[in-house]
């Protein structure tokens, strides 16, 4: 079609940079939901409030640090945009970013182990070692 304009490759990472942080804060809500109950949920924190699990502490802070990053790297590729520059290395570097936001986003989620995944006991005589 005439007039059509195909998005950029740097477009395309920050949007999905922008859908990644978007997402992030869901499975931290889930947790306090769990945790201290709808009511607790919606209420404004308070001292005697129960602890979040571990887990979601670090995704709330992995959330922080993407919502910070973004708000560098989205004008940066709004700018690269509205000039029209493209090139391979605003492309990788449009690519690092995300790589290194699900990175730092899956760190903070959950072992196994609190995700209720049943792993078989290690058998005796295993030449495992316990960490």
């Amino acid at each position: 079609m005439q007039g059509e304009v195909a998005m950029t490759r740097e477009l395309f990472w920050l949007t999905l940079t922008v859908i990644l942080t978007g997402l992030l804060w869901i499975p931290y809500v889930l947790n306090r939901t769990q945790v201290r109950g709808l009511a607790g949920t919606l209420a404004n924190p308070m001292r005697g409030d129960k602890p979040h699990a571990e887990w979601a502490n670090r995704l709330m802070f992995a959330h922080d640090n993407a919502v910070e990053n973004l708000i560098i790297f989205a004008p940066l590729v709004l700018i690269l945009n509205t000039i029209d520059y493209s090139s391979p290395a605003t492309v990788l570097a449009c690519a690092v970013e995300l790589s290194c936001t699900v990175q730092c986003d899956t760190t903070a989620f959950p072992p196994r182990s609190a995700l209720s995944v049943a792993l078989p006991p290690p058998k005796r005589g295993s030449s495992r070692q316990s960490p």
